[in-house]
């Protein structure tokens, strides 16, 4: 039998998928939880880890209640426009 060999792609999909913390965020911009791997989050939340990583990675928000992040974020607000911002 062959040896598969992996390509470089998709090892990096695998560390990413289980060696990646999501920062879990209320719309409020509270830090709710932080899960440690993309399986936790994943189970959490039974979706798929593409699901997830697409809405971690854009900081889109996560079925209308939520902010997943790849990294901390810092909130900050605008005094001129009364505005919430997150920085990285």
């Amino acid at each position: 039998m062959k040896d598969r060999m992996i390509s470089d792609v998709t090892r990096l999909k695998k560390s990413v998928t289980q060696d990646t913390y999501i920062f879990l965020y209320s719309l409020e911009f509270d830090s709710l939880n932080t899960f440690i791997s993309f399986r936790a989050t994943v189970k959490h939340f039974n979706y798929s880890s593409k699901t997830i990583m697409i809405y971690a990675r854009f900081k889109k928000f996560f079925k209308d209640k939520y902010i997943l992040s790849l990294e901390k974020l810092q909130f900050t607000t605008s005094s001129s426009s009364n505005k919430i911002l997150f920085k990285l």
